[in-house]
């Protein structure tokens, strides 16, 4: 039954690892195509702001993809989440979020819950970070408690 479980789970990594590729390169051809039409678009001119905003978030959600992937790898290898890249894939997703947002017709109360959000996962991504290496400082034996 146990064996039976280990292949299962690995067969479910195995294909979130293959999903996970496939939608990155997506993504990334998504991101060549919107990048090279936006170049390419008369008036033959450098990106508008509008077409920068689109490319950049082309470009993070490549960049949440590849995190995303590293974080089913790091699972894969030691079957352990590691807090602080599932922390930073959510900073980057909230982040993508506030520089796609149109301030102009978003209302205040939901820039403030962004902002919010985005200082909570700040805050606990620097505790991790921090507590990572005051870990690493006593030695390893304080970081699994």
């Amino acid at each position: 039954m146990n064996r039976a479980l280990e292949v299962f789970d690995r067969a479910i990594i195995w294909i979130l690892v293959a999903m996970m590729a496939l939608a990155i390169v997506a993504a990334t051809a998504d991101l060549v195509w919107v990048f090279a039409i936006g170049l390419l678009s008369s008036p033959f001119d450098f990106l508008t702001v509008t077409e920068l905003l689109d490319v950049f978030g082309a470009f993070l959600i490549v960049l949440i993809g590849l995190e995303l992937l590293a974080t089913v790898k790091s699972y894969a290898k030691e079957h352990r989440v590691h807090v602080e890249a599932v922390l930073l894939v959510s900073l980057i997703a909230v982040l993508r979020k506030l520089i796609t947002l149109d301030l102009k017709t978003v209302p205040p109360a939901t820039v403030l819950a962004v902002a919010g959000l985005v200082g909570a996962l700040a805050g606990a991504y620097w505790l991790m970070r921090k507590s990572v290496r005051g870990a690493e400082h006593f030695g390893d034996s304080t970081r699994d408690r």
